[in-house]
Parts: C-alpha cells; sequence; structure tokens
C-alpha cells in the first residue's frame, strides 16, 4: 500500500505474480508520486483511492485472497 494525506494505492499480487493497482475516478495526469515497497516506487496519483475504499480492498483480500473489483484494481499501471 501506498498512503497519502488524500488517499491510499493498493497493489495486489496474484498467484501467477501478476501485479493489479487500484484507480481512482480521475483521469490520469501524469502525476507520479513515490512509495516504498522494498524498493522506491513511483506510482500513478490516479491509482490513489479512497481510505474507506482502500481498507475495504484490504479486508476483502484477507478473506477471499482475491481483489475488491470495486476498488478498481488494473494491470495497467499508466
Amino acid at each position: 500500500m501506498g498512503i497519502a494525506p488524500d488517499g491510499w494505492a493498493v497493489i495486489h499480487t496474484d498467484e501467477g505474480f501478476g501485479q493489479q493497482v487500484t484507480r481512482g475516478s480521475c483521469e490520469p495526469d501524469g502525476t507520479l508520486r513515490g512509495a516504498c515497497f522494498d524498493d522506491m516506487l513511483e506510482v500513478p496519483g490516479v491509482c490513489f483511492i479512497a481510505e474507506d475504499l482502500a481498507v475495504a480492498a484490504v479486508a476483502h483480500w484477507i478473506e477471499s485472497g482475491e481483489a475488491l473489483p470495486r476498488a478498481g484494481f488494473s494491470y495497467d499501471l499508466y
């Protein structure tokens, strides 16, 4: 997870090591935010979603092992 004052970015890695990331409702604007996932990673600002939705996405993953569809997970990191 990447946590910023205005949202959270959640990255989900599936069994085949494919990675999906949440995507908010705004259009991509080229903004990148630094997040530390073992190494520094630049995460597009559009990947940050509301905290309550991110918490629901993590809870869903803990319960089911799957990405929460309404969190807007996508394989496209822009």
